[in-house]
């Protein structure tokens, strides 16, 4: 039985506009929440456009291109930096022709530089020199080796090759590199080449370290 208080089609009409009503609302609120989103979209872009016109935020690609040119040596001008000093650009390296004492592999010797030309071809003789007769010399002062080479004025590097003036049926050749410095102390300025070698023929061999030494006074070298 239905109560006398209820309206039968003022509840139908009700109802329509209930089952009606959540439609409305859903696109409503749709588009609401499209322009929140334009909205906040322009709000964060406005304000990274501030920020890096104040100077606030930089692009990576610039803050790198900047600070590297920004970047300076700690040497003074016309200066660089070798070792643990700056120092100026080295003179032109003159390489001393005569007898130098060098220390192959631990075996000493004379290095005997004869000349150096103008465009740095480098010719001498090497020998070794030992009291121990079981040891074999490839060089001797009878037999030197002959020196072939190059040296270059405005690195300081030397290269040359030793054969041997022994006549066998395989001679050794080998392959010296090496670099001059030079240090004065009072008047005397002494002289060190210091570098590598290696046989290459008839075998390749292994690396073995080198050294020579050389003073001379200030004024010139004497022999």
């Amino acid at each position: 039985m239905i109560p006398k208080t209820v309206d039968i089609k003022s509840a139908k009409v009700k109802s329509k506009q209930f089952w009606e009503q959540p439609n409305y609302l859903i696109r409503t609120s749709t588009v609401d929440i499209e322009m929140n989103r334009v909205q906040t979209y322009l709000t964060i872009s406005m304000s990274l456009t501030a920020l890096i016109v104040a100077g606030n935020i930089i692009p990576t690609g610039n803050a790198q291109s900047s600070s590297t040119q920004n970047q300076k040596s700690i040497c003074p001008l016309n200066q660089s930096p070798i070792g643990l000093i700056c120092v100026p650009p080295p003179p032109v390296y003159i390489l001393p022709t005569g007898k130098w004492s060098i220390y192959i592999n631990g075996f000493s010797g004379i290095l005997n530089i004869s000349s150096v030309d103008k465009t740095g071809k480098v010719q001498g003789t090497m020998y070794g020199v030992s009291s121990n007769s079981s040891i074999t010399l490839l060089c001797t002062v009878v037999h030197p080796c002959k020196i072939d080479g190059s040296f270059d004025g405005k690195t300081g590097r030397i290269n040359f090759t030793s054969t041997p003036t022994v006549e066998t049926f395989v001679p050794t050749h080998q392959n010296y590199m090496g670099y001059l410095s030079e240090k004065v102390e009072l008047d005397i300025k002494f002289y060190t080449l210091v570098g590598v070698g290696r046989s290459y023929s008839p075998d390749p061999g292994p690396f073995f370290g080198w050294y020579a030494i050389k003073s001379c006074l200030v004024t010139g070298c004497i022999e």
